[in-house]
C-alpha cells in the first residue's frame, strides 16, 4: 500500500492503528509514549473523551453546508477566539500555512489601501510558516524553498532577536512582519521581549501590520493560551491551527480592525468547529493582569476589563464570572452582580 502515498516525509518504519492518552500503538500491538503529539497537534492527548465526543455529535448533525449560510459552531468558535484574545475578526482555514496566506493576503491588500508601493513583507531567517507557496516565501529557510524557486516577490529577511538588524529592513513599502514569538521549526528559541516590543514599535511608526505565526507555540503551551500573552506584546494578526483542533485540520486567524481581510477560500467543516471550540474551551484560560477568564464550562474566573460580549454591555474591572453549560452545545455566561451577559455562546 505504501507505493500509493507520495513520499513528501521520511517516515520511520512504524505502522500506527491507535492511541490513548499519551500512548500510541502499532499493528503489532507494541506500546510507544508519544513524544511528538502530531508535532504539536494532539495538545489533549489521543481519544480523549470530550474531543471524541463533541466530534461525534456534530456529526450526527451536520458537517458541511459551505459558506452560502450562516452555522452556529462557526460562529461560536469566532466568538470564543475573539473574546480570549485581543478581538477582532476571525478567518477560518483548514491548515496553519492557509491562516498564514491569508495574513499575507490581508497584509498585501491593507499595504495596497495605503500605498501602491507599500507591499513588502519581513520575516526572521530560520522561520517556518508553511508550505504553500506564499508561507513557504516567509519561510526563512533556503533549504525548503530552493526546490520551488521562483518564490513570491516582496519579502525580505531579518536575523531573528536581532533588533539592529530588523531596524535596517524597515522602510515605509513594507506591509507586514512576520515572526513566530518562539521559533519552532529551527529548535524552542523564544525571542526577547525588547525584540517584540522593537517589532511592535516599529510598526506603529511606519504603519506596519504585525503578524504573530502561533501555529506550534499557541494553545497553551506556555502556560498562557497564547504566547504573545506571556509578552505583553499584542500583533494585528494572529494565526493559529495544529492544537487548535487536537487533530482536526483546522487554522484561523484573527485580525484587528486596523487589517481589513482578504478574500481568501474559507474551511467550512463542522466537525472542526465543534471539535476546535471545545479544545479552546479546555485551554482558553487567559490570566491578564486584570483578571482571569475561564473558557471551561463550570470554571469560576475574573473577566478582563473592556470586553464586550455578544449584548454589547461592558464587563467591569474584577468581575467574578462564571460559564454554567446548558447542553451538550451552548453555555450561558453569567456575571456575579453585574449579571454583565446572559447570552447564549
Amino acid at each position: 500500500m505504501k507505493m500509493f502515498l507520495m513520499n513528501t516525509y521520511n517516515r520511520f518504519p512504524v505502522t500506527l492503528v491507535y492511541g490513548k492518552g499519551s500512548w500510541v500503538y502499532d499493528i503489532n500491538g507494541k506500546a510507544y509514549l508519544d513524544f511528538t503529539s502530531g508535532i504539536a497537534v494532539n495538545v489533549l492527548g489521543h481519544s480523549h473523551p470530550e474531543l471524541v465526543k463533541a466530534i461525534k455529535d456534530q456529526a450526527e448533525k451536520l458537517i458541511h453546508c459551505s459558506n452560502l449560510y450562516w452555522n452556529l459552531p462557526q460562529m461560536e468558535l469566532a466568538e470564543l477566539l475573539s473574546k480570549n484574545t485581543f478581538g477582532g475578526k476571525v478567518f477560518f482555514a483548514n491548515t496553519g500555512t492557509e491562516a498564514n496566506e491569508a495574513a499575507i493576503k490581508i497584509a498585501r491588500k491593507y499595504g495596497k489601501m495605503k500605498s501602491e508601493k507599500k507591499f513588502k513583507i519581513l520575516s526572521a531567517r530560520n522561520s517556518f510558516h508553511g508550505r504553500t507557496l506564499g508561507s513557504l516565501t516567509a519561510t526563512g529557510q533556503p533549504k525548503y524553498q530552493k526546490p520551488f524557486e521562483p518564490l513570491v516577490p516582496g519579502f525580505d529577511y531579518f536575523e531573528f532577536n536581532n533588533i539592529e538588524d530588523l531596524r535596517k529592513k524597515v522602510s515605509d513599502e513594507v506591509c507586514a512582519i512576520f515572526l513566530e514569538p518562539i521559533q519552532g521549526e529551527s529548535g524552542i528559541i523564544p525571542a526577547t521581549k525588547e525584540f517584540l516590543e522593537e517589532a511592535r514599535r516599529l510598526c506603529d511608526e511606519y504603519d506596519i501590520l504585525l503578524v504573530f505565526d502561533e501555529v506550534q507555540c499557541g494553545m497553551g503551551r506556555t502556560g498562557k493560551l497564547f504566547a504573545y500573552q506571556k509578552y505583553g506584546v499584542t500583533p494585528d494578526i494572529l494565526t493559529v491551527a495544529k492544537g487548535l483542533g487536537g487533530g482536526v485540520p483546522i487554522g484561523s486567524g484573527r485580525c484587528k480592525r486596523k487589517g481589513k481581510r482578504a478574500g481568501a477560500g474559507r474551511s467550512r467543516h463542522h466537525v472542526r468547529r465543534k471539535s476546535a471550540r471545545m479544545q479552546s474551551r479546555c485551554h482558553g484560560d487567559e490570566r491578564a493582569d486584570e483578571g482571569r477568564f475561564s473558557g471551561r464550562s463550570g470554571q469560576e474566573g475574573k473577566v478582563p476589563s473592556g470586553k464586550t460580549f455578544q449584548n454589547e454591555r461592558k464587563v467591569q474591572r474584577g468581575g467574578r464570572c462564571s460559564w454554567y453549560g446548558i447542553d451538550d452545545r451552548d453555555s450561558i455566561f453569567r456575571c456575579g452582580e453585574q449579571k454583565c451577559c446572559n447570552e447564549v455562546l
